[in-house]
């Protein structure tokens, strides 16, 4: 099975109007005529390989030690389920309102927003396992931790390497 590369072109939009660049411009001569679906959405700067780098080593790995969690991505699953999920009343036509909550990804991200993401997780997981914060309006009881800043985490892998 082949797998079909859609490409992906960043271009802006000026006074209303998409610029099409040389690259795009040359993309779409090179195709034969044909019906296609163009989507445009607002351009944002994903967070980095160091912010990427952190989380996993510094945050993720450290709390899956500590809570006996399975892998990584399980600690990942249950971190976004606190820290990321959003509570929605589903109002039903019979019965009961239902909460859900709806869990966000870590990849829409601005640096900004997974840099807050990361400073909550921190935070609950330096608080003392007998002491709490609030989130989503639920306790949630600290681990005790001490994670190291991203400042530091850097500095210590810089530092490390032969």
């Amino acid at each position: 099975m082949t797998v079909k590369m859609e490409p992906k072109f960043r271009t802006e939009i000026k006074e209303g109007c998409l610029v099409l660049t040389k690259e795009i411009r040359d993309y779409c001569r090179a195709m034969k005529d044909c019906v296609c679906t163009v989507s445009v959405r607002k351009y944002y700067q994903v967070r980095t390989l160091d912010q990427n780098r952190y989380y996993w080593a510094g945050i993720v790995a450290p709390i899956q030690e500590h809570c006996g969690y399975q892998d990584l991505n399980t600690t990942h699953q249950i971190l976004k389920a606190f820290f990321i999920s959003e509570l929605i009343t589903f109002n039903q036509i019979k019965g009961e309102p239902i909460d859900v909550y709806i869990e966000n990804s870590t990849k829409y991200l601005n640096t900004k927003e997974f840099a807050e993401y990361c400073e909550k997780i921190r935070l609950w997981a330096n608080t003392p396992a007998d002491d709490y914060i609030l989130v989503n309006n639920k306790k949630i009881y600290g681990l005790g931790l001490a994670l190291i800043s991203p400042d530091d985490f850097v500095e210590k892998v810089i530092c490390d390497e032969p």
